[in-house]
C-alpha cells in the first residue's frame, strides 16, 4: 500500500529539503539570538552598574582611609613639634583636597549618585572646611604660647639665684631683713618657683591644662614672698623683670588653652560628623553593591531561563520538522524500493508513479525510462542472439579457412628460408673470390715494373683470373636468379597478409554485431589483425632487402663482365707488355678498384642475406602465433555461439510490458 506524498515534498529540491529544518532551526536560533541580544543589553547594564558601585565602594573606602590619614597627621601635628606644624598642615590640606577632588570626580559626577549622597558629600566637604579652619586655629594658639614662651620669657634661674645672693647681700648690712627669716622664706620661694616653672613649662609643652590648680597656687605663694620682701631692691627688680613676665606668660598660655579647649571640641565634632558621614556613604554603597549585584544575577538567571526555553523550542520545532521531511521521504524511497526490487525480480511492469520537479520526482522519471529502455534492449538483444549464433557458425567456417592459408603461408616461408641460406652461403664465396681478386690486381700491378718476366708472369694470372671471374659471373648469376625467386615468395607472403587481415576485419565485424557477447572473439580478431600487419610489415622489408640484394647482384655482374674485358684484353696485349706496360698499369688499377667494389658488395650482400633470414624467423614466428590465435577464434566462435543460446534463454525470464 502506498503513502500519500504531499505534492510540496515532490516538487521542492532534494537540497531545499535537507536545509529546510536547518533553515527553520537557524531562524528560531536567530530569534533566540535576537531575544537573547536584547536581554544581554540589561545584562550588561546591570553589570556596568555593579562595576560603578564597586568603584563607589573602593571610594568610599578610599576616602575612610585618606581622612585616616588626616586624623592621623592631625594627632602627630598637635603633640608634635610647633616648628613642623607648617609642614604637617600642608600634608593635611592636601589630604583634604585630595578628599574633595575624589568626592567630585568619583561621586558627585557619577549619574548614580543619589541626592541623598549629594548632600552628604556637601556635609562632609563643609565639616572638613570647618576643621581645617579649627585646626588653623590651633596651630596658631599653639605657636603664640610657643613663641611668648621661648621667645618673651625671660630665664628664670640666672636671675633668681642672682636676687638671692643680692638678698644676702643686703641682709648683712641691713638690719631690717632676718637672715634666718630670709633663709627660710628664700628656699621657700626657690621651691614654689621650682614647681611653678616645671608645671608650666608642662603645660606649654604638652599644650593641655594640666594641674593649672598646682600652677597657679606655686604661682600665689611665690608671689606671696615677693610681695613680703618687695622693700629689698634686688627681689622687687626680680618681680619686674623676670617673674612678672612669667606671670603674663602663665595667663596668656592657660587663656588661649581654655580657648583652644572648645576649639578641640568644636574641632572632635566635626571629625566626628566627617566619620559618620563617610561611615554613612561606606555602607549605602555597600548596599547599593549588593543590591546591584543582586539585579545582575537576576538579570543572568533570566537571561539563562530565556535561552533554555528558546533553545528547547527551536529544537522541539527542528525536530517535528525534521521527523515530518524524513516521514515523507522514506515513503518515497519505500515506493521507489518497490519497482527496484520487482526490477531485481526481472519484473518490470511495477512503476512508482511519482510527480514532481525535484530529485526523486527525476529519479522516478528516470527509473521509468530506464525500465522502458531495459524493455526494448531486451527484446532487441532476443532477437539479435539468433543473429550471433548464426554469425558464429560462419565465422567458424572464415577461421577453418584461415587456418589453412596459414599453414600454406608457413610452408612457403619455410622455403624462403632455405634459399635465404644458400644466398647467403654463395654471397660468403663471391666475398671470398672478390677479396682473392683484389689481391691478384695488386699482385699484377707491382709486376708492371718487373719487365718481361713479370709481363710473362702476368699473363699466367691473368688466365687464372679469367677463369675465376668466369666462376664469379656464374656465382652472380645464379645469385641473382635466387633474389628474383625470394621476391616472387615474399609477394606470395604479401599476399597471404593481406587475405589475412581480410579476414580478422571480418571476425572483427562479426564479433561487433555479436555486441558484449562476441566481445573476447573481437579481441581475438585484432590480435589476428595485428600479427597480420606485422606480417606485412616484414614483407616489405624483406622485398626491400631483395630489391638492394637484386641491384647488387645486377652490379656485381657488370663489374665480373668488365673484369673479363679488361683480362681479355690484357691476355691479348701481354706480347706487347714493353710498349703496353703503362696502359696495363691503368688497367691493372681499375682492376683492383672494381675488386675492392665488388668485395664491398659481397659483404653487403652476406650481410642482407642474414637479416632476410632473421626476418623470415619472425615471419615464421608471426604466422605460428596466427595459428594459434586462428585456432583461440576458432573455440571463441563455438563459445560465442553457446552464449547466444544462454542468453535467449535468460532473457526469457523477463517479465515485459
Amino acid at each position: 500500500m502506498k503513502k500519500n506524498v504531499p505534492k510540496w515534498v515532490t516538487t521542492l529540491s532534494l537540497r531545499s529539503l535537507l536545509l529546510l529544518p536547518l533553515a527553520l532551526t537557524l531562524a528560531l536560533f536567530a530569534g533566540v539570538l535576537v531575544l537573547m541580544y536584547s536581554n544581554l543589553n540589561h545584562v550588561q547594564e546591570q553589570s556596568n552598574i555593579v562595576t560603578r558601585q564597586v568603584e563607589s565602594s573602593e571610594a568610599a573606602a578610599k576616602l575612610d582611609q585618606k581622612w585616616a590619614n588626616v586624623r592621623i597627621l592631625t594627632r602627630d601635628m598637635l603633640y608634635g613639634d610647633v616648628n613642623v606644624m607648617s609642614d604637617t598642615m600642608e600634608k593635611i590640606e592636601a589630604e583634604v583636597a585630595a578628599i574633595n577632588t575624589l568626592i567630585e570626580t568619583t561621586f558627585l559626577n557619577n549619574p548614580l549618585t543619589t541626592d541623598q549622597e549629594r548632600m552628604v558629600f556637601a556635609r562632609i566637604s563643609e565639616s572638613m572646611t570647618a576643621y581645617l579652619g579649627l585646626l588653623h586655629q590651633s596651630t596658631k594658639t599653639y605657636q603664640q604660647i610657643y613663641d611668648r614662651w621661648w621667645l618673651d620669657t625671660p630665664q628664670m634661674w640666672k636671675p633668681l639665684f642672682y636676687m638671692v645672693s643680692q638678698v644676702e647681700d643686703y641682709s648683712v648690712v641691713n638690719d631690717d631683713l632676718d637672715t634666718f627669716t630670709w633663709s627660710v622664706e628664700g628656699q621657700k620661694l626657690v621651691n614654689n618657683l621650682d614647681y611653678f616653672y616645671s608645671r608650666l613649662s608642662q603645660i606649654i609643652s604638652m599644650r593641655e591644662l594640666v594641674e593649672v590648680d598646682l600652677v597657679r597656687m606655686f604661682h600665689d605663694n611665690a608671689l606671696k614672698t615677693i610681695k613680703q620682701f618687695s622693700y629689698v631692691p634686688a627681689v622687687e627688680e626680680f618681680n619686674d623683670l623676670t617673674f612678672s613676665s612669667f606671670t603674663e606668660t602663665m595667663n596668656f598660655a592657660i587663656d588661649l588653652l581654655e580657648k583652644d579647649v572648645s576649639v578641640e571640641l568644636r574641632r572632635i565634632e566635626h571629625a566626628g560628623d566627617v566619620r559618620s558621614e563617610i561611615e554613612s556613604i561606606v555602607k549605602l554603597n555597600a548596599e547599593q553593591r549588593q543590591l546591584a549585584i543582586q539585579a545582575s544575577h537576576d538579570a543572568v538567571d533570566q537571561l539563562r531561563t530565556i535561552q533554555i526555553a528558546a533553545w528547547l523550542i527551536a529544537a522541539l520545532v527542528a525536530s517535528v520538522m525534521t521527523i515530518y521531511l524524513a516521514h515523507h521521504i522514506v515513503a518515497i524511497f519505500n515506493q521507489l524500493s518497490e519497482s527496484l526490487g520487482a526490477m531485481s525480480k526481472k519484473d518490470l511492469t511495477v512503476h512508482t508513479k511519482l510527480t514532481g520537479k525535484n530529485e526523486f520526482s527525476k529519479l522516478a522519471k528516470d527509473m521509468e525510462a530506464s525500465m522502458k529502455t531495459i524493455s526494448t534492449v531486451i527484446n532487441d538483444v532476443r532477437d539479435q542472439s539468433n543473429e550471433v549464433s548464426s554469425s558464429s557458425t560462419e565465422l567458424a567456417a572464415v577461421m577453418t579457412e584461415a587456418s589453412a592459408n596459414a599453414q600454406e603461408q608457413n610452408s612457403q616461408v619455410e622455403l624462403i628460408a632455405t634459399a635465404v641460406t644458400e644466398m647467403s652461403s654463395s654471397s660468403s664465396v663471391v666475398a671470398k673470390t672478390a677479396k682473392h681478386t683484389e689481391s691478384k690486381a695488386s699482385s699484377a700491378l707491382e709486376a708492371c715494373f718487373d719487365g718481361h718476366e713479370i709481363v710473362e708472369q702476368n699473363k699466367e694470372n691473368a688466365q687464372v683470373l679469367t677463369s675465376e671471374l668466369n666462376e664469379t659471373a656464374e656465382v652472380v648469376e645464379e645469385l641473382k636468379q635466387r633474389c628474383h625467386r625470394i621476391g616472387e615468395v615474399a609477394s606470395v607472403i604479401n599476399s597471404i597478409s593481406e587475405q589475412t587481415n581480410l579476414l580478422a576485419l571480418n571476425a572483427a565485424i562479426e564479433a561487433a554485431r555479436a555486441g558484449e557477447y562476441g566481445r573476447g572473439f573481437a579481441v581475438v580478431a585484432d590480435e589476428v589483425r595485428a600479427l597480420a600487419a606485422k606480417t606485412q610489415q616484414s614483407t616489405g622489408r624483406i622485398q626491400n632487402i631483395i630489391t638492394e640484394l637484386q641491384t647488387n647482384s645486377d652490379l656485381a655482374q657488370d663489374r665480373v663482365e668488365s673484369c673479363l674485358q679488361r683480362v681479355v684484353t690484357v691476355h691479348q696485349s701481354s706480347q706487347e707488355a714493353v710498349e703496353k706496360l703503362s696502359s696495363i698499369q691503368t688497367s691493372v688499377s681499375d682492376i683492383t678498384n672494381s675488386a675492392s667494389e665488388m668485395s664491398v658488395a659481397a659483404e653487403q650482400q652476406a650481410q642482407a642475406a642474414e637479416e632476410i633470414s632473421s626476418s623470415l624467423n619472425g615471419i615464421k614466428h608471426v604466422i605460428e602465433q596466427n595459428l594459434v590465435g586462428i585456432g583461440q577464434s576458432s573455440q571463441a566462435s563455438a563459445f560465442l555461439s553457446e552464449l547466444a543460446e544462454t542468453q535467449s534463454q535468460m532473457l526469457k525470464e523477463f517479465k515485459l510490458q
